[in-house]
């Protein structure tokens, strides 16, 4: 049976309607080291100068010979990133590298109350000359450490430390990952280190049945060369579907009159 003009029109419109609403977002993949936008660069101590320094061409962030100047560079993302379904997940992905050990280089993750701190945060300090994992409740921090009270900035208390072999002038891919851990019912960070093709456990932190990430703090420090390279940050977030909106209730109205007057 052919359906009047009118009433196939409407339904048309609703069909696109319900359509609409079925779509799921794809992978959001970027590298935010290409740009300079969005980012904050500085120091926290005031008696030095030196800052990092991002090279939007190679996508670098490098902070060198700045005699403890405790640099730091801040990314906020454009749009507050929030995960509350299952299938949501956020990772940070990047290349990690020091001259020297006596130096400092890590990422830390302001999401919701918590700033969770990954990386060589404790300089050449005995049993915390690796890699560590920790948080801390002060998210406006600018430049974070595992080190102690007395270093400056925030400090971190490690719930996790990987030492291994001595860092300077090796390559180390880490990677922070946002994911829904079902066996716990929560969303947890999960970070790993990758070197010479074996990956390391640096450890996870509970975030609860949501969390939403705001900006990414790098904090760097030593008399030598710190540095990220190849970053990728891929976030997957479900839109919320929204409730019928009250165009849609019309036209599903208007159909019903339309068959309605049809039948008479």
């Amino acid at each position: 049976m052919k359906l009047p003009y009118h009433l196939s029109l409407c339904l048309t419109a609703l069909l696109g309607c319900v359509c609409f609403t079925s779509i799921l977002a794809a992978a959001d993949t970027t590298n935010p080291l290409h740009s300079t936008e969005n980012w904050t660069i500085g120091h926290n101590n005031t008696q030095k100068t030196v800052e990092p320094v991002i090279d939007t061409n190679n996508g670098t962030l490098t902070l060198t010979n700045a005699s403890w100047s405790r640099g730091y560079a801040i990314y906020t993302f454009p749009e507050a990133i929030t995960l509350s379904n299952h299938a949501d997940s956020f990772t940070i992905s990047y290349d990690f590298s020091i001259s020297d050990s006596n130096s400092l280089l890590t990422c830390t993750l302001i999401c919701d109350n918590l700033a969770i701190t990954v990386g060589h945060g404790a300089y050449n300090d005995e049993g915390r000359n690796g890699l560590q994992v920790g948080t801390s409740t002060i998210t406006d921090g600018c430049f974070y450490n595992t080190q102690g009270t007395h270093t400056g900035g925030v400090y971190v208390e490690p719930i996790m430390n990987h030492t291994g072999g001595t860092l300077a002038n090796k390559t180390f891919t880490i990677t922070t990952s946002i994911f829904w851990h079902e066996p716990e019912s929560q969303f947890i960070v999960n970070s790993t280190t990758l070197y010479n093709g074996l990956t390391y456990y640096l450890g996870y932190v509970g975030l609860g049945d949501s969390c939403t990430l705001e900006k990414l703090v790098f904090s760097l420090d030593g008399n030598s060369v710190q540095s990220a390279s190849n970053m990728i940050i891929t976030s997957e977030i479900t839109p919320i579907v929204p409730e019928p909106a009250s165009s849609t209730l019309s036209i599903i109205a208007v159909c019903g009159l339309a068959v309605r007057r049809r039948r008479k």
